[in-house]
């Protein structure tokens, strides 16, 4: 079979490597009599043996040969009328738009109107070729050293053949949801807009009528294709098609984020309901040019080094295949390195799989290929899959960056000491370096230890109840104590660890009155917070309500403030809210913040109630903020920047203002450090590590070797003297895998470029609690506390 197949293929390419295998067809990289690498599409023979798909694609075949651009991919050669159809495409290099998005962070104006201005023109020429792409999308746009492509021209409508009869089933819709336009969706019958009236009553000239699929559909298709680029999010969310489908065609786009004013209205222009409504191509490329980057981004690092990646990595595919010169393999032989493509249905739209597989060292080809690579790495698929896709390359997932670790000749840390703790942290407990100071928390008990010898200093045992946060101020130790009846706030003495004082029971507190509401609950709620500060200390109780007996349970509670004199504990005052919970407590120039909620909360879903805040010196309320304890560090006192991770991004938050300076892309389970070191945030995952610019968030380096050392989901990562430490694989074994490995042990990386500075093998580093300062890190593995340094002069 195979045999026959390469008879009736396209015998004058000379087939390379497989690329994937998708729907329509197979796809091979291929080299032209002449030399040039292409991407070379053959059609299933079910498929050409169907008169009605073969005249579809030879119509469709003969409108993408009919665009040529710089930002578009282009059809080389093609048979139509071979006994299996083919198509040759441009190879084009590098990564997809979502995977450069994913690097460097959702775009800025000027780096979005590069972008913008590029896509406008390759759409100019789409449309000037008489055609309507109909499914741009992130995937169709591949980021190249010449700049974007925009890629598979295969389900293109020739725009001037509006009579003609349709080539997808009735009901059949092409395109992808998120992207496609209102019109496509209602098959061109009008319907509703956004706000729930009539659709745009503008006149619509005499061009035609406006719910016909023209080009106003790919200005659509661009402006969500925008909007993701400069927020990180399709800008009608994420769902069941049924979900994302209704938000396209009943409620206003989200563009929380976008660059300023001037973009978001420009974007509500672009995704306006009636086609009629939105800017053509030709103004979008003017409006976009007008805002664009002196140097286009993708002439820069990190995306030039991507690029580098993605040509080396298929270089080395290149070299795991026979020499090409010596004879044509068989065009549908089984390959012998199967190419992992995620997705079948857009098998050669990305070879960034591919780029991903494992090869041998490459040898001189490699240099060959190498000097051909205007070309590179992602291919045109020529898909003419007729489906409602939703889009599935969301910037949740960090792209494979290069790994810097894997290296045979590396240099080891040292054990300072090491401890058995008789206890784990793992559920609940706390590592904490305060100066010269480590404290060790679990549910019972407070150690404090000499950082640097590891001496227990002393040790302090709660009674009749367990040990909640701990906050060191000074010399004294304040301690949250949960005892069965109701919390309170214990001080020690930071260099004996004897109690100094404690509040007692908040319900005998004399500024809280007996009966506040009859009809509330009087009862002091079991959970509770505290929160120091110089000169005054404060408790706040709430109950927690995350099932639904809770929910019954705490009706009508509500949170409590105290605040207590921080020399000698003295009662100071006592404030009642509204609502049940308390997710976060924040002291801070003069003031008490507390987050509200009455759901649950976690990092993944914080809290959206009022911020209360309060007087710190008599309990006064100040203000309530309505939405503020998103952000419960901005309030009226607070200064500087604050990072906040999100559900699928990080954002830098003014807390004077409360005003957002930035947000860029980042996975579902990431995490960021609040504050910046030397310029730089980090944020890490249970996959990879990043670093971002402090002032712009846009990424400065990316590891997907290592991960956050700590094992609790919402600690950032750890930053410390110039270091950020990682859980890590063997750095002297050399991987053909990016993808880190657990159980090996630590690694110490340059915070300002990623690079391996030490490592330090440790046994279970998959349950970690860690703390760094002082030239040494902390580590608590399961029962046993753990000192660890780097060698001289690291």
């Amino acid at each position: 079979m195979a045999a026959a197949a390469a008879a009736a293929g396209p015998a004058q390419y000379h087939i390379v490597a497989p690329l994937g295998e998708g729907g329509m067809g197979r796809v091979h990289l291929a080299r032209s009599p002449a030399g040039r690498l292409v991407a070379l599409k053959t059609v299933h023979p079910h498929l050409a043996a169907d008169p009605r798909f073969r005249e579809r694609f030879r119509r469709e075949v003969a409108a993408a040969r009919a665009v040529d651009d710089v930002f578009t991919a282009a059809v080389l050669d093609s048979d139509t009328d071979a006994e299996l159809p083919w198509l040759a495409s441009e190879f084009c290099a590098g990564p997809s738009l979502v995977d450069a998005i994913s690097t460097l962070g959702p775009l800025d104006s000027a780096a979005l109107g590069t972008l913008g201005a590029a896509l406008a023109e390759a759409l100019a020429a789409v449309h000037a070729a008489g055609l309507v792409h109909r499914d741009l999308k992130p995937a169709n746009v591949v980021i190249t050293r010449d700049g974007p492509k925009i890629l598979d021209f295969g389900i293109a409508k020739d725009a001037t053949d509006a009579c003609g009869e349709p080539l997808t089933d009735t009901g059949e819709l092409v395109g992808t949801l998120g992207f496609i336009a209102p019109e496509q969706l209602t098959g061109g019958r009008g319907g509703e807009d956004r706000s729930g009236e009539n659709r745009s009553s503008k006149d619509r000239g005499d061009s035609g009528r406006d719910d016909e699929v023209g080009p106003p559909a790919d200005v659509f298709a661009l402006g969500s294709l925008l909007a993701l680029s400069s927020t990180g999010r399709n800008p009608y969310g994420s769902g069941t098609a049924p979900q994302v489908l209704h938000r396209t065609l009943h409620e206003p786009p989200d563009l929380l984020g976008v660059p300023d004013e001037e973009w978001l209205g420009f974007l509500r222009r672009c995704l306006a309901m009636a086609p009629a409504d939105r800017p053509s191509v030709a103004e979008v490329l003017d409006w976009c040019a007008g805002r664009a980057g002196a140097v286009p981004w993708w002439e820069e690092e990190p995306i030039t080094g991507a690029v580098r990646e993605h040509e080396e990595a298929m270089a080395e595919l290149i070299a795991a295949e026979p020499e090409w010169e010596d004879e044509i393999p068989e065009a549908f032989r089984a390959p012998r390195a199967p190419v992992d493509v995620a997705d079948p249905d857009r098998a050669g739209t990305n070879a960034t799989d591919a780029a991903d597989a494992p090869a041998p060292k490459p040898t001189p080809r490699r240099r060959r290929f190498l000097a051909w690579a205007g070309a590179a790495v992602t291919a045109v698929s020529g898909s003419t899959t007729a489906a409602v896709l939703l889009l599935d390359e969301s910037l949740k997932t960090p792209p494979r960056a290069k790994s810097d670790a894997p290296r045979r000749s590396w240099r080891q840390g040292s054990t300072v000491w090491s401890r058995d703790l008789g206890a784990t942290l793992n559920y609940g407990g706390e590592l904490l370096l305060h100066g010269d100071a480590l404290y060790v928390r679990t549910d019972r008990t407070l150690t404090r230890l000499n950082a640097a010898t590891g001496e227990v200093l002393w040790r302090y045992e709660a009674e009749g109840g367990n040990l909640g946060s701990v906050r060191p101020q000074g010399d004294t130790v304040f301690v949250l104590r949960l005892p069965m009846k109701a919390p309170e706030i214990v001080a020690l003495d930071a260099a004996t660890g004897t109690r100094r004082w404690s509040t007692g029971d908040p319900v005998q507190n004399r500024f809280r009155p007996s009966s506040i509401d009859p009809a509330a609950s009087n009862t002091e709620g079991p959970s509770a917070r505290l929160s120091v500060s110089p000169a005054v200390v404060c408790l706040v109780t709430y109950a927690t309500a995350s099932t639904l007996w809770e929910q019954r349970a705490t009706k009508g509670n509500r949170w409590r403030a105290y605040g207590f004199g921080a020399r000698d504990g003295k009662p100071l005052w006592h404030r009642a809210g509204t609502v049940t919970g308390v997710p976060a407590v924040h002291q801070y120039g003069g003031r008490l913040a507390v987050a509200t909620a009455e759901r649950p909360v976690s990092l993944r879903e914080p809290a959206d109630g009022p911020l209360v805040v309060l007087r710190e010196r008599d309990g006064t309320q100040e203000r309530e903020i309505e939405g503020g304890s998103v952000h419960p560090e901005a309030h009226p006192g607070s200064s500087g920047i604050r990072h906040y991770p999100g559900r699928s991004a990080v954002e830098a938050v003014d807390l004077a203002t409360g005003k957002r300076r930035w947000s860029r892309a980042a996975g579902d389970e990431a995490t960021v450090t609040p504050a910046a070191t030397a310029g730089l945030v980090h944020t890490g995952t249970n996959g990879d590590l990043r670093a971002l610019d402090a002032a712009t968030g846009h990424q400065r380096w990316a590891r997907a070797d290592v991960r956050r050392i700590d094992d609790d989901d919402e600690a950032p990562p750890l930053v410390a003297d110039g270091l950020v430490y990682a859980s890590g694989s063997d750095p002297s074994v050399v991987s053909t895998s990016t993808q880190h490995s657990d159980g090996w042990g630590l690694h110490a990386l340059k915070a300002e470029t990623g690079e391996l500075v030490w490592a330090m093998p440790v046994d279970r580093m998959s349950k970690v609690r860690a703390a760094a300062g002082g030239g040494r890190v902390h580590l608590c593995v399961d029962r046993t506390l753990l000192t660890l340094r780097g060698p001289a002069g690291s």
